[in-house]
């Protein structure tokens, strides 16, 4: 079921698409090289998921922020952005390999993607509850 949260998480992903493609091209003239440059795509992305992560930590889930460190969070939702990410290059790679056109595929594995994204930051990065990552190893009994 969509709701107002989800709603917040799509719209704060749309934008993230668009400064990420503003980032790779300031980036690329900064630097003088073109958008294709490694170097440049990964700065831009580290710059996207910092404001998507603020965005999402102040806007979209700041009720459900109680318990977590800025921080904290911050650790969680890159893990989180790189688990989706994972996961869309591997739908894109299996839609391409099975013949369908690879504009389709980034479509469709971006909205396929956006849910376990969702549902990952929603019952893990902004859950309020403390866990192994937060507690520290230190107490954790074998």
């Amino acid at each position: 079921m969509i709701n107002g949260r989800m709603v917040k998480f799509l719209l704060i992903g749309g934008i993230g698409v668009c400064t990420n493609y503003a980032f790779l091209y300031l980036f690329a003239a900064i630097f003088g090289t073109d958008i294709k440059n490694m170097a440049v795509v990964v700065v831009s992305g580290l710059f996207n998921t910092i404001i998507n992560y603020m965005a999402n930590h102040y806007w979209a889930f700041r009720d459900k922020r109680a318990g977590i460190s800025f921080s904290m969070g911050g650790i969680k939702f890159f893990i989180t952005t790189g688990i989706a990410i994972g996961i869309y290059a591997g739908l894109v790679w299996m839609f391409n390999r099975s013949g369908l056109d690879p504009r389709a595929s980034i479509l469709v594995a971006t909205i396929i993607s956006f849910f376990p994204k969702y549902a990952m930051c929603y019952y893990w990065v902004w859950n309020g509850k403390k866990n192994l990552l937060q507690k520290g190893c230190k107490n954790v009994r074998v």
